[in-house]
């Protein structure tokens, strides 16, 4: 299909590069806050934080579609879902020089549930975050050249200036300023479905969401920097005016075994429990999950 663009990504590469560099934003330990992966050690960590905000990641690779070039003739041009999101996005004026997309994933060997739905159960639940993260670039070089950029390669953690405090609004906001999440966008499920033949597509700008369906999710910007900085910001603001955003670590824990979809655990043992579940979701799902903790006695002020 000479319209198909193919990337030069693979998932497993996004995935690997993207958890790496948020591991870079883990600041020292005077900071108030850790972000804790999946496969990472957190022995003795819930004797230090008081609440938790589990973050649950789909990578995804984007691939390229370049646009329509004419009026369509051929009456069996749109039962192809490729050209159904070509005339979707040309019929409602949106930038596709190229568009970008995503298929959701099909059903697991080792899953009950698609991963849509999984991920759904998980988005905006005010105790948890869920979302898709996809690359704006079809490029293995341009991508790479982002993630070892040589000024901020080697920085102690991806922020321009460590002399703000956490809870400090303009030190939260220097998450937008970094190259390599911005060139990621984030989609954060809105719907349930019944099969895995749906699309996500936007542009490489990380604006203009669509599903497919077709329905025009939101123009706005949609990239993972302004993503985190956004849940940074109403978080840290919720615990500043006592509303406490944040869940307990055992709350947490409650919250999260509720779900249909993974095992009973004993809940007395906090932060590594809630590790557990993520190895669970990881093998079952392929949904990575970061534990955002938080000291709060040191954010409330």
């Amino acid at each position: 299909m000479k319209y198909k663009l193919k990337s030069e990504l693979t998932e497993k590469q996004i995935e690997s590069d993207v958890a790496t560099y948020l591991g870079w934003c883990t600041p020292p330990s005077k900071q108030p806050f850790r972000l804790i992966d999946v496969n990472e050690q957190i022995t003795g960590a819930d004797k230090r934080f008081d609440n938790v905000f589990p973050i649950y990641l789909q990578f995804k690779v984007s691939e390229g579609l370049r646009p329509l070039n004419g009026p369509i003739l051929n009456p069996y041009f749109k039962r192809f879902p490729l050209n159904k999101i070509r005339t979707f996005r040309q019929s409602n004026f949106l930038n596709d020089n190229p568009s970008l997309y995503f298929k959701l994933r099909d059903l697991a060997k080792t899953a009950t549930e698609l991963q849509h739905n999984i991920l759904l159960k998980f988005a905006n639940t005010g105790f948890s975050q869920a979302m898709y993260v996809a690359p704006l670039t079809l490029s293995k070089r341009e991508y790479e050249e982002k993630l070892f950029d040589r000024h901020n390669r080697f920085m102690r953690y991806p922020f321009f200036d460590e002399d703000y405090e956490i809870y400090d609004y303009r030190w939260v906001s220097h998450i937008f300023q970094v190259p390599f999440l911005r060139e990621h966008i984030s989609i954060i499920p809105h719907e349930r479905v019944l099969d895995s033949n749906h699309y996500y597509s936007f542009t490489n700008t990380g604006t203009e969401v669509a599903f497919h369906s077709p329905l025009l999710l939101d123009n706005k910007d949609a990239r993972f920097s302004t993503t985190l900085s956004t849940l940074f910001d109403e978080m840290i603001l919720n615990l500043k005016q006592e509303r406490y955003y944040f869940e307990n670590v055992i709350k947490a824990t409650d919250r999260i075994l509720e779900t249909d979809y993974i095992s009973d655990y004993n809940r007395e043992n906090g932060l590594e429990i809630l590790q557990q579940i993520g190895k669970e979701i990881y093998f079952r799902y392929d949904i990575r999950q970061f534990l955002l903790v938080f000291d709060s006695r040191k954010i409330i002020r």
